[in-house]
């Protein structure tokens, strides 16, 4: 007996510890087990929400709630299919500038704002006017007719080099960048389909640069013309045709 006994009270400290060892892994696969299980009508919703965001089409039935339980998730898809519209209309303003021979005298250029198609202001201004130069008629019809095919809203920006100018008619390059971008918006208006709704006029003077004003390259990198198809939704806190609202 007393030997039994010995025995027994040698194991006992092990038999103790390996008993709380083994309910404490239970207890972890139990937990494992439980964060494992996903609701399939939730993850069923989000995928169907998800691909029609990615999509671009509108939500059915349901989406609305997912965006609820779901707003980073729905923000990332939201964000993501405005980027993939934004390089897709991109390879498109590319592929009509290469098409009509105008890729050597503008280039495209995708934006978190949406697609710049960027022209230098020589293409189509002389220095210090306001007024298309006659050679650079036909470069802006085939640019009106190729913008009306376009959903999105039009904004065309004026810009210039930090040089001040020096004429009686305009006062600084703030007011030449305005001119010169309401000019070439009167001209898309009359050379294209365009409904005038989808456009709109910037003029940012010296004040916007892609380059260093410390160099002649720079400088005329700087005086450009950009015509910037805005991505869905970025216009949406603009004032809209036909608002009735003071």
């Amino acid at each position: 007996m007393r030997k039994r006994k010995k025995v027994e009270d040698q194991l006992a400290p092990w038999i103790v510890s390996y008993g709380d060892m083994v309910t404490l892994l239970l207890t972890f696969f139990v937990l494992l087990y439980s964060f494992s299980l996903v609701d399939l009508r939730k993850f069923q919703a989000l995928s169907m929400s998800m691909s029609q965001a990615l999509r671009g089409a509108p939500l059915q039935s349901g989406g609305e709630k997912v965006i609820q339980m779901f707003p980073e998730t729905a923000l990332l898809a939201k964000k993501t299919s405005s980027s993939q519209d934004v390089l897709e209309a991109a390879a498109k303003a590319e592929a009509f500038l290469k098409k009509e021979g105008l890729d050597k005298v503008a280039s495209v250029l995708p934006q978190e704002r949406g697609v710049v198609i960027r022209f230098e202001d020589r293409v189509f201004f002389d220095t210090g006017r306001a007024e298309l130069k006659p050679e650079a008629v036909e470069i802006g019809r085939k640019l009106a007719g190729y913008l009306a095919t376009v959903p999105n809203q039009i904004r065309i920006e004026g810009h210039a080099d930090n040089v001040p100018i020096h004429n009686a008619r305009y006062a600084s390059n703030w007011e030449l960048s305005v001119a010169r971008a309401t000019s070439f918006l009167s001209f898309l208006l009359k050379s294209g389909n365009l409904k005038p709704e989808k456009l709109s006029a910037a003029g940012y003077g010296e004040y916007r640069p892609v380059a260093p004003n410390d160099s002649e390259e720079g400088r005329r990198k700087n005086r450009r013309v950009d015509v910037v198809l805005l991505r869905a939704g970025l216009s949406e806190g603009e004032p809209r045709a036909g608002a009735t609202g003071r």
